[in-house]
């Protein structure tokens, strides 16, 4: 099985740029890679930075167009569907302007002697080179409303809700017909117009762990997406803690997705020398960013990934798409990139495959959730994307379908049963419908016609008379 990832990241456009011009660049470079082989993309990461940022009213603004630009990729690539785009926040889309009101300055002198020693032992505090003071996280509840705009076009978008609670900013987005799980990351935790290093909770990681196993148990590759690099430069201070990278893997995560770092790159973190463990982290390029965003000699850039299952392994491949209009020009022209300071534009490596679970294993963790949360629909949906001719899918789906009552899917699914339990389902399904045409085809069956069970019998005169 294959499966072809749009990756792009940092969407944060100047006011006078269009998005109809990078969505029409979009699509046209679409039919250029499809020609070269590349598959059209059938999952989308966004690995933050969807807007510029401003005033209040101005990220307001921000956010209601791009959410018309991402609706306009998810109907172009994805046929509309939502639960195969993967969105996570980065520092543009905090508003500052809760982070100011959240903080009063603090004007005890003597502390700016131990600048250093105050701030590695108090989260709480920053220090602000303008003022040349301290300033302290004063209202809580303002601070962590710093993200309420992100959260208000997030559920929005999707219909769900995200939380300001810092503890709960993860998300789980599981695609079980690709074999793979994504988990959403905040990587802004403390981020903010003083403090603009990157840092993902770690009681995100550890609130994500019951339901990570679960799905890698399932035979789900597991990738992570956050927003901000994980190195930087001497002078840098705005890249990630790479502490929880180890953590990451210990949770059995094997690529991670980022952006902020405004070029594709591909890199490996290990755990250490003696062991075999590590975690594939690709970065995508800035998307629609300008030079005030864009390193010197960087282009606009975004990733198109490939992953392709084998029995116990599975391919990644990296390929870079970049503007080759000369300077910046309201419409990319995207052709092949470049991947760090190679000049390769593609780049493949292969990862271990988790272990794939038996049918009869699928089965019994169907069985489990469902009767758990007692949502029989949902349990008939997942057991439909396993084997359907299996007797014992077959079995538990006619189950559920019957306790939800839905007498069309018995219809749809069991039109040719296999056993009299399923003859009896699919007729007191027709007497449910009531369609004098799906009374006609089932009639004619040769397994009802010729059927002398006396339940058969009793259902059939009654839907003849």
């Amino acid at each position: 099985m294959k499966v072809s990832i749009l990756h792009i990241s940092d969407l944060h456009k100047e006011d006078s740029d269009n998005y109809d011009n990078l969505l029409q660049s979009l699509k046209d470079d679409c039919e250029k890679y499809v020609a070269s082989g590349i598959q059209k993309p059938k999952i989308v990461v966004i690995s933050g930075d969807l807007i510029k940022g401003g005033t209040t009213n101005e990220i307001s603004t921000q956010y209601s167009n791009v959410t018309c630009f991402i609706n306009q990729i998810v109907d172009f690539f994805l046929d509309g569907d939502k639960t195969r785009i993967v969105i996570v926040p980065g520092n543009h889309d905090i508003d500052w302007n809760e982070s100011k009101q959240s903080m009063q300055r603090e004007v005890d002198e003597n502390k700016k002697k131990n600048v250093l020693d105050l701030l590695s032992a108090n989260r709480s505090i920053r220090w602000s080179w303008k003022d040349f003071c301290f300033y302290q996280i004063a209202h809580n509840d303002k601070y962590n409303n710093r993200f309420a705009l992100f959260s208000n076009f997030y559920n929005g978008f999707y219909g769900d809700d995200y939380s300001l609670n810092p503890d709960e900013q993860f998300k789980l987005y599981d695609i079980p017909q690709f074999g793979l799980t994504f988990i959403g990351f905040n990587s802004c935790y403390g981020n903010d117009h003083l403090n603009l290093s990157g840092i993902i909770k770690p009681e995100c990681i550890s609130r994500a762990s019951e339901k990570l196993r679960k799905f890698y148990s399932q035979g789900r590759l597991l990738i992570a997406v956050w927003h901000h690099n994980t190195i930087g430069l001497p002078f840098e201070n705005n890249y990630m803690d790479k502490r929880v990278l180890r953590s990451m893997m210990d949770k059995h995560i094997q690529i991670g997705l980022h952006g902020h770092h405004h070029m594709c790159q591909a890199t490996y973190e290990y755990k250490n020398v003696f062991e075999d463990d590590k975690l594939l982290i690709i970065s995508a390029g800035t998307l629609y960013g300008t030079t005030k965003t864009l390193p010197s000699g960087t282009k606009r850039q975004y990733n198109l990934i490939e992953i392709e299952t084998e029995e116990d392994k599975a391919k990644i491949t990296l390929h870079s798409r970049e503007d080759k209009s000369h300077g910046e020009y309201a419409i990319p022209s995207w052709g092949e990139g470049r991947i760090g300071d190679s000049s390769k534009s593609s780049w493949n490596t292969w990862i271990k495959q988790p272990t794939q679970p038996s049918i009869e294993e699928k089965i019994d963790l169907i069985i489990k959730d469902t009767e758990q949360n007692q949502d029989y629909n949902l349990g008939a949906k997942q057991l439909l994307k396993l084997d359907v001719e299996n007797l014992l899918v077959r079995k538990f789906l006619l189950e559920y379908l019957t306790k939800a009552n839905d007498y069309q899917s018995i219809y749809k699914h069991f039109k040719k049963p296999q056993n009299n339990e399923e003859v009896i389902s699919l007729l007191n399904a027709v007497v449910e419908l009531n369609d004098p045409l799906k009374k006609e085809e089932i009639l004619a069956l040769d397994c009802v016609k010729n059927n002398t069970d006396r339940s058969v019998q009793h259902l059939v005169n009654q839907i003849k008379y």
